[in-house]
C-alpha cells in the first residue's frame, strides 16, 4: 500500500501529502521507507509499538495520540520523525505536493544541492560544500575549500566521478513568479 505521510520539521509538521511510505503485507504489515533520510536501514514492524533496534538508533511505530490525531508516528530515539496515515492512496494523489517540492522557491529541496548516503553506523551528507559525517554518536561537519575538495568528496564518499561541481538548483521556473 502507498501511504501518505507528514514530516515533522523544526517549525512544525509539513504538508499532509509531503511524504510517501509503503506498507508491505508479508507475515504481518511492515513499514518500508527508502525516501526518508533518517529512516531505519531495515523495514519496521508496523504493528509493533515497542522499540525496534536499528544501526541508526531505536525506532518505534506508535499510534498517534491527541485530539484529532490520525495514523501512526515514526519515532527515532523517542523523537518524532514523521506521521504516516494508514489509509492507502494512489501515486497520482501526490502530484500537487510533488509539484510544489519541485517548483516552489520555498521548497527545502531547492535551497541547495545535496547528496546523502547511509553508512554502516551512520550517514554521510554533502550539501553544497558542507560535508557532514555521522559515525555512531560522533558527528563532524567540515566546510570544503573549493571545487576540487567537493569533487574529491563525491568520489570518496559516494563513488561518483564528476568533471565539475554540479550547479545549485534553480529556484524559479519559466512562467512562475518567484518574487
Amino acid at each position: 500500500d502507498v501511504l501518505p505521510g507528514q514530516v515533522y520539521r523544526p517549525d512544525g509538521p509539513g504538508p499532509y501529502l509531503g511524504h510517501l511510505a509503503l506498507r508491505v503485507h508479508l507475515d504481518e504489515p511492515w513499514l518500508v521507507d527508502v525516501g526518508f533520510g533518517r529512516n531505519s536501514r531495515a523495514p519496521l514492524r508496523f504493528s509493533a509499538p515497542g522499540p525496534q533496534a536499528d544501526a541508526h538508533g531505536s525506532y518505534q511505530v506508535v499510534r498517534a495520540e491527541g485530539e484529532g490525531a490520525w495514523g501512526h508516528d515514526v519515532l527515532l530515539n523517542g523523537k518524532p520523525l514523521y506521521r504516516v496515515d494508514e489509509r492507502p492512496m494512489e501515486i497520482a494523489d501526490f502530484a500537487p505536493t510533488l509539484w510544489w517540492w519541485r517548483t516552489s522557491p520555498d521548497s527545502p529541496f531547492l535551497q541547495d544541492l545535496f547528496c546523502s548516503l547511509p553508512t554502516e553506523d551512520g550517514r554521510v551528507t554533502l550539501k553544497g560544500d558542507r560535508l557532514t559525517v555521522v559515525s555512531g554518536e560522533e558527528r563532524t561537519t567540515e566546510e570544503l575549500a573549493g571545487d576540487e575538495e567537493v569533487l574529491a568528496a563525491y568520489r570518496k564518499y559516494f563513488g561518483i566521478e564528476l568533471d565539475r561541481v554540479p550547479r545549485r538548483p534553480e529556484t524559479g521556473r519559466p512562467g512562475i513568479q518567484t518574487g
